[in-house]
């Protein structure tokens, strides 16, 4: 499963909306869990994020908002500090297309906020968001 996840980023990358629609039926029924390497205990976040970032590709803005929303929440709670940097920057990918002055706000705060993260944790930097 923890496979499915790379797919989901590589499919949302090259905007392969047929492989976007097929890895959201396989992972709708686990949206409830989190994806987690065993054998280096390395938690990948919650299934929610990768509904949101499958979502979001498909154009289900509302959608993909629930599911972002969500999974933000949920890797703050677990503090899985980079699944909820990924979480972040495509919730703000996501209010940065709003003409809501309210959500253009929060997504440059969340922005900001994952990329100073993103530093802390030394990460690679994080791709500029399409505005």
């Amino acid at each position: 499963m923890t496979l499915m996840a790379h797919f989901v980023e590589l499919a949302f990358d090259f905007e392969d909306h047929a492989t976007l629609a097929t890895l959201y039926g396989l992972l709708e029924p686990f949206s409830h869990m989190n994806l987690v390497l065993d054998m280096t205990r390395y938690n990948a976040g919650s299934v929610q994020g990768y509904l949101g970032i499958l979502s979001s590709g498909l154009g289900r803005k509302d959608q993909a908002r629930a599911h972002l929303e969500t999974a933000l929440d949920l890797e703050q709670r677990m503090r899985a500090r980079p699944a909820r940097i990924r979480v972040a920057y495509h919730l703000a990918q996501l209010l940065l297309q709003s003409d809501d002055r309210r959500d253009q706000e929060r997504a440059r705060a969340l922005l900001d906020d994952a990329e100073s993260e993103n530093r802390e944790l030394g990460l690679r930097n994080l791709p500029k968001p399409q505005s």
